[in-house]
């Protein structure tokens, strides 16, 4: 139990202040005028209308994509970079080309990505007509 104080602790303090800061945000105000929550993703453009389909492309286009092809890019030079530090050793070359399958399967999957989105949604919207 006693590895659980701070972190129980440390939970609070930081909800309290979240709580803090949003009413300052606020300027105090309470109830349903006291403000809106701007759309992050602008689902649809200005005050159109946001549906699955565009929240989840709009995850993959601007979180998933930009992220994921940074990290397989890195991926790609973090085994590049074993194959070298490798030095023929056969154990070594395995881990290597372990890194390496892996990384093309990651990259695969993140580039097939938009295309499972579309053809999900495509699916769904045929079953509604």
């Amino acid at each position: 139990m006693k590895k659980f104080v701070p972190h129980i602790f440390a939970f609070i303090l930081v909800f309290s202040l979240g709580i803090i800061t949003v009413s300052a945000q606020n300027g105090g105000q309470t109830g349903s005028n006291s403000g809106s929550i701007p759309n992050p993703f602008n689902c649809g453009g200005a005050g159109g209308n946001c549906n699955l389909f565009i929240f989840i492309n709009t995850i993959v286009d601007r979180v998933l994509l930009p992220i994921g092809g940074i990290l397989v890019v890195l991926a790609f030079i973090y085994s590049g970079f074993k194959f070298v530090m490798a030095q023929g050793n056969d154990g070594e070359l395995k881990t290597a080309k372990a890194a390496l399958t892996h990384t093309a399967i990651g990259a695969a999957i993140l580039l097939g990505a938009k295309v499972l989105t579309t053809v999900i949604a495509n699916t769904v919207n045929s079953l509604r007509a």
